[in-house]
């Protein structure tokens, strides 16, 4: 069907699509919440969040990270694309840090780096 190169392609671009709808959900549904002390009658919040066309890209893209995490299943082994989608906490606290100015504390940093070192010695192992 796919070859191992799209393979690999479909599904580093399905991690990048839940990290980036995680980044969409986490930033338009703050912003929802309102000024002052961010309270919100959730009927409210849920009718501005269902109304909201950043909140629809968000979800748009979850479904489309699983339509790709599937096509990339018919080539790839899930002894690696598990510890692979592991990257996803890393990828969204990295970008949440830059784009929605999040905090990183240095033990959230050190559990980066052990993420990424472990994904990547597994992926050597393939």
């Amino acid at each position: 069907m796919f070859s191992y190169a799209t393979s690999l392609v479909l599904l580093a671009l399905s991690i990048m699509s839940v990290a980036s709808s995680q980044l969409i959900l986490k930033w338009r549904l703050g912003d929802l919440t309102g000024e002052g002390d961010g309270r919100l009658p959730l009927s409210r919040f849920i009718w501005a969040a269902v109304s909201d066309v950043w909140v629809w890209a968000g979800g748009a893209l979850i479904i489309v990270s699983a339509a790709m995490w599937y096509a990339a299943l018919t080539r790839l082994p899930l002894s690696f694309m598990m510890p692979a989608a592991a990257l996803i906490a890393p990828i969204t606290v990295i970008f949440a840090y830059f784009l929605l100015r999040e905090p990183v504390s240095l033990g959230q940093a050190s559990a980066i780096l052990v993420i990424t070192a472990g994904v990547a010695w597994l992926s050597y192992q393939q």
